[in-house]
């Protein structure tokens, strides 16, 4: 999905006018539909929003059409919904400063990349604005399909503009090769085809985070200034790793191959947090809880499509202990990152496991993961500007 903001041309005063005095009317309902969900804790639901508030909004506002009160309520359902799930505080009613409608089919008509119809208060009329057209706004039109656009307006330059989406049409991937991915917490990624990623500066800058961590959770209850520096420090971390997957991401759709095929880790904690004689392995835990994999898995998968290319996943267990020509785990050990096999040959631990998730979705040749061959990137994924917790 892509947005262009493109300015707006009124050919009629009049209309020009009549949208202004509209928005101005949209921003009272906002805060007024804002008001009444704060004071009275309504949750985030269109139907209980809508009952509660439709006919008072129609009669409060009474110049306003029903489309746009539903526009609205929508709008502000959404804007309660983003606060919450980030976790923020709602201490009072959120109100919308500027000036916007997201528009939908019943409030504009004929979209085109010269044009689009509004309505001018007249009854089952609407009038013709043009856009301000660049060399940019024709190049995504010509290439991807226009979606329901936001109006905006700017009151210090009196200037109407128009937030219009553009679809991308995704590829449709070809399965032609297919590679292994075995992630880790010290090699972030290793591939089958022998191509390996690790960023000592996200490491070092994670350990630093959570040593602080460590000291800020001693004193939590006493003091508030370290509640307050604790919850500083879980945001940095959050957002350091989630930058760490965007660019693991990026390198890994880098490569050639149109499927990658990853382990399936959804229940990796319950499976691994104990021994078999039953006793908790804290120190794993604590390991294996630092790496988001789920959410490079998310990243993966959204990021994947517009390459051409898609993510599938197989079932993760014995893929560290078994031989890759062979598939069998039988006289195999497996210590740190050296695999030894059954008849003595040694490999690379990470590489072998990236090989046989490959072959588990598709049996694929490879060259043998002989330790030493490995091609380790080590360049930093992270930005220069990255927070150390410090």
């Amino acid at each position: 999905m892509r947005t262009y903001k493109v300015k707006l041309l009124f050919d009629d005063q009049e209309l020009h006018d009549f949208w202004v005095d509209r928005l101005y009317t949209v921003q009272k309902c906002y805060n007024y539909a804002s008001k009444v969900i704060f004071e009275e804790k309504l949750p985030s639901n269109i139907k209980v929003v809508h009952n509660r508030l439709y006919r008072e909004l129609r009669g409060v506002f009474k110049t306003l059409p029903s489309q746009m009160c539903i526009s609205v309520e929508r709008s502000v359902i959404a804007n309660y919904k983003a606060v919450r799930s980030n976790n923020h505080k709602i201490e009072k009613p959120i109100e919308m400063k500027s000036f916007s409608l997201q528009l939908d089919k019943r409030l504009f008509s004929n979209l085109t990349r010269e044009s689009f119809k509004i309505g001018n208060g007249n009854s089952r009329k609407r009038s013709t604005v043009r856009f301000l057209r660049y060399p940019k706004f024709d190049e995504l039109a010509e290439k991807y399909r226009m979606c329901d656009p936001k109006l905006t307006y700017n009151p210090r330059t009196d200037a109407f503009y128009a937030c219009i989406p553009f679809l991308d049409i995704a590829p449709t991937p070809h399965e032609d090769s297919c590679v292994g991915v075995d992630l880790g917490m010290r090699r972030l990624a290793t591939m089958s085809n022998g191509k390996a990623f690790s960023d000592k500066k996200y490491l070092g800058t994670r350990r630093r985070i959570r040593h602080n961590k460590r000291i800020l959770q001693m004193h939590k209850k006493k003091s508030h200034s370290a509640r307050k520096k604790l919850d500083k420090l879980r945001h940095r971390e959050h957002n350091i790793s989630k930058n760490m997957c965007h660019h693991l991401a990026n390198r890994i759709l880098e490569q050639k191959e149109t499927v990658v095929v990853m382990e399936d880790l959804s229940k990796i904690k319950q499976s691994t947090s104990r021994t078999t004689e039953g006793q908790k392995r804290k120190s794993h835990n604590r390991a294996i809880g630092q790496f988001p994999f789920y959410l490079l898995k998310q990243i993966l998968t959204y990021k994947a499509p517009l390459r051409g290319k898609r993510v599938e996943t197989v079932s993760p267990e014995y893929t560290s202990r078994e031989d890759c020509r062979t598939q069998s785990a039988d006289g195999c050990t497996r210590k740190g990152c050296r695999f030894y096999a059954a008849d003595g040959r040694v490999f690379d631990a990470d590489w072998n496991a990236a090989i046989n998730i490959c072959n588990r979705y598709s049996p694929t040749s490879f060259s043998l993961p002989v330790d030493g061959r490995l091609d380790l990137d080590g360049r930093p994924l992270q930005p220069a500007n990255s927070g150390s917790g410090d």
